[in-house]
């Protein structure tokens, strides 16, 4: 409790933005010249890359979690109808309608819904801790883009839609196989395309050491390959510009984390399209 009032508790100290900081900085810059200028600038850049953090926020959950957080929500009576159309189309439809809940400490510890504490989780950090960092948000063992779409419904809900990063886990052998197909799906869906607008990034992730046990790392490598290239059509083919492309492989036992190269998108004739991607 003593924590809670302490990280909550309004104050002059309090700092949840980098914003006005930096912006002091620019303006000590615009009067300072020579070598102070150079240090000045080199500060700017590492606060306005780095925040108040030492380190990106990532958090995890399973696909299965994610579909008992939203599937009353959404009407659903078992786990397997998330593969159905209808799945994705009730996600899309709650998402586009979602109205912001308020969340506090006491509702996170209340919350029996991993999916959903970890969402309420997210929205403390923007509010208390740090209002600028992305949060990326990992759903391993997926299995459907209405699982996706379902936590960018969650997300919605408790007001980080704009901070978070939903990204997919492909990693066995059947989801490598259809992942392709399960982006198309999602590049297809207004909500899911206003939502990667708005943020201003596309977001997937690759498995390698999982993939690897599974299908072994050459046959895993030619398989995220692939997922590269379906990826850069899939954005093409639907007019996505203005969207970073973030690709990044898990435990990376051959690559580590990449970005989704020039000549993937030239291949896609994506090459007009900001595709600079980073890993976090």
């Amino acid at each position: 409790m003593q924590a809670a009032n302490r990280l909550t508790g309004e104050g002059p100290d309090r700092l949840v933005s980098i914003g006005p900081i930096i912006a002091e900085i620019d303006h000590i810059i615009e009067s300072a010249s020579g070598s102070a200028r150079k240090a000045l600038c080199l500060v700017r850049t590492q606060m306005a890359a780095f925040g108040l953090g030492a380190a990106a926020i990532h958090l995890r959950v399973n696909a299965s979690q994610v579909r008992s957080a939203v599937q009353a929500d959404l009407g659903l009576a078992a786990d397997g109808e998330f593969m159905d159309r209808r799945a994705m189309d009730a996600a899309a439809e709650r998402s586009a309608h979602a109205v912001r809940e308020a969340v506090n400490f006491g509702a996170i510890f209340q919350e029996k819904m991993t999916a959903r504490r970890q969402l309420m989780l997210a929205a403390q950090i923007v509010k208390h801790i740090d209002a600028d960092a992305p949060i990326r948000f990992l759903i391993a063992e997926l299995e459907a883009p209405a699982t996706i779409m379902g936590a960018i419904y969650l997300a919605r809900l408790y007001g980080v839609a704009d901070r978070l990063d939903v990204s997919p886990l492909f990693e066995t052998p059947d989801v490598l196989e259809r992942g392709g197909r399960v982006m198309e799906r999602l590049l297809d869906e207004p909500e899911y395309r206003a939502y990667i607008q708005k943020r201003g990034r596309l977001c997937v992730q690759y498995g390698f050491s999982d993939s690897g046990r599974f299908m072994g790392q050459i046959a895993a490598d030619i398989a995220v390959e692939r997922l590269h290239v379906l990826l850069s059509r899939a954005m093409a083919a639907r007019g996505v510009k203005g969207v970073e492309a973030l690709v990044f492989n898990t435990h990376g036992r051959i690559h580590g984390p990449r970005r989704l190269s020039r000549r993937d998108a030239g291949t896609a004739g994506l090459s007009a399209l900001p595709l600079g991607a980073r890993a976090f």
